[in-house]
């Protein structure tokens, strides 16, 4: 049977188709936040699924082996005047952006009547510059947002852009994938050549169409949670015991040096954001 194409996320004129250190100040629940971004303009004639696709990823975060490490955070109906109060209350590690997006104008928020408003890539760029503080990943989860991407690597990490008409199903598995991949503690890069991977493995026609940028010098093989050998991360001296020899070693207890992650907390993992990590005393 012929597979039906796709609805891509378009309108017949739109698609969705000193650089300060970044801030080290945890909230008190330690998890990596995802701020998800919301826009559907009521003036576009294809309405994406945007609350299927929070789901999918919310469900494949909790299945995974660090779920509970993650926040999901979705804002909808975003209009230019909510993206700069989102970023300085949720201070996310990875800005997540779901709707539509133009090829010449780039990605679309709504503005106070619920129609397109084009999102200045510049003007972006500029917010980002003083409001990253955590962000270590940026996806642009929109058609024609690659573009619109590279003005943000010198800023940020990691972005994703969408290289041409992203149907919904596409951005909705690439999504779900990606983050899958991340909360089973594997790194960006990985993570984005699984959510590229699905799209194939499903047969969805749009192969090659996600696309990673990379900001100079950033090592994209490191996973975003690392695990420490040990609670600290350093080798303690145990103390000697009576009648023992100076030097003299002893076989090593059951759990000794290894990390357990069945309860894993943030005190066996750290978050790498920016030049360094951040952990809980």
């Amino acid at each position: 049977m012929k597979r039906a194409a796709p609805t891509a996320r378009l309108s017949s004129s739109t698609g969705r188709t000193g650089d300060h250190q970044k801030e080290k100040i945890m909230r008190d629940d330690d998890k990596i936040r995802i701020l998800f971004l919301a826009a559907n303009p009521t003036n576009v004639k294809f309405q994406p699924r945007l609350d299927r696709e929070v789901k999918e990823i919310r469900r494949k975060i909790q299945a995974s082996g660090y779920g509970n490490r993650f926040q999901l955070i979705p804002e909808w109906a975003v209009t230019s005047d909510d993206l700069q109060a989102a970023l300085l209350e949720h201070k996310p590690h990875i800005l997540h952006f779901s709707g539509h997006g133009s090829k010449k104008a780039g990605i679309i928020l709504e503005d106070a009547q619920g129609k397109c408003f084009f999102l200045d890539k510049n003007a972006f760029a500029d917010v980002l510059r003083v409001l990253k503080d955590n962000i270590r990943i940026v996806v642009l989860n929109a058609c024609y947002s690659t573009d619109q991407a590279s003005y943000l690597t010198d800023i940020i990490d990691f972005t994703i852009g969408m290289g041409k008409a992203i149907g919904d199903d596409a951005a909705r598995t690439f999504a779900a994938h990606f983050y899958q991949a991340l909360a089973w503690g594997r790194s960006i890069e990985d993570a984005f050549k699984l959510g590229q991977g699905q799209i194939d493995l499903s047969r969805i026609p749009a192969s090659g169409c996600p696309q990673l940028l990379v900001r100079h010098g950033v090592d994209r093989t490191k996973p975003l949670l690392v695990k420490l050998e040990s609670g600290s991360g350093k080798s303690q001296k145990r103390a000697q015991r009576p009648g023992e020899r100076p030097g003299a070693s002893t076989p090593a207890t059951k759990n000794e040096g290894k990390v357990q992650v069945k309860d894993a907390t943030i005190r066996d993992i750290n978050l790498n954001v920016g030049s360094g990590t951040m952990t809980k005393p």
